[in-house]
């Protein structure tokens, strides 16, 4: 066994431990150099792509739950056993879910609460996607202009006399009403 075989076996031992330690950003750099001695190894290949997957996600977390997320559900398709992946992905979908009912984007965060769901059933993340739901399906009120219109209104037609003490009202689309006290 040759120099370079021992430092590679010594980084992708070095990186295994870091890892079970919680120590992945320092794993990272351990399954780099491995790959440094054997360039094509599929082993620190996979073992480098998992680490910065995780390390990714927690370099986003709480900051940009959508990308966090993309690299948790990368990580759970290779091993959703790595570490506490499955954990985490659970967590990311709840919290970017809430973060979305915040700011009532309310179907989006249902969504979220359902992949939250699917991770791990719970009446808790059951009911917010409920909620969620329910809240998405709401009718909202068409919001009333509150500018004036940009051109003048057009004159009433003058085709109808308008009774004395009438009051004539041109809406903002041209109609014409006419309003007996």
């Amino acid at each position: 066994m040759g120099l370079r075989d021992l430092l590679y076996t010594a980084y992708i031992n070095l990186g295994a431990q870091q890892v079970q330690a919680g120590q992945v950003n320092e794993a990272v750099y351990a399954f780099e150099q491995a790959l440094a001695e054997r360039p094509d190894d599929p082993e620190a290949s996979r073992q480098l792509d998992r680490a910065s997957l995780y390390v990714s996600a927690q370099a986003t977390w709480g900051a940009e739950w959508a990308s966090t997320i993309d690299f948790l559900e990368q990580l759970y398709t290779l091993d959703p056993d790595y570490l506490d992946t499955q954990d985490k992905l659970f967590q990311a979908y709840e919290a970017y879910g809430d973060a979305l009912n915040d700011e009532e984007a309310w179907c989006l965060a249902e969504v979220q609460y359902q992949q939250a769901a699917l991770m791990t059933p719970s009446r808790a993340i059951q009911a917010k996607s409920r909620e969620a739901g329910r809240l998405c399906r709401m009718p909202t009120a068409t919001p009333r202009p509150t500018e004036p219109p940009t051109s003048p209104p057009t004159s009433p037609p003058t085709s109808a006399p308008t009774p004395p003490g009438a009051q004539t009202i041109t809406s903002d689309d041209g109609l014409l009403t006419i309003e007996i006290p």
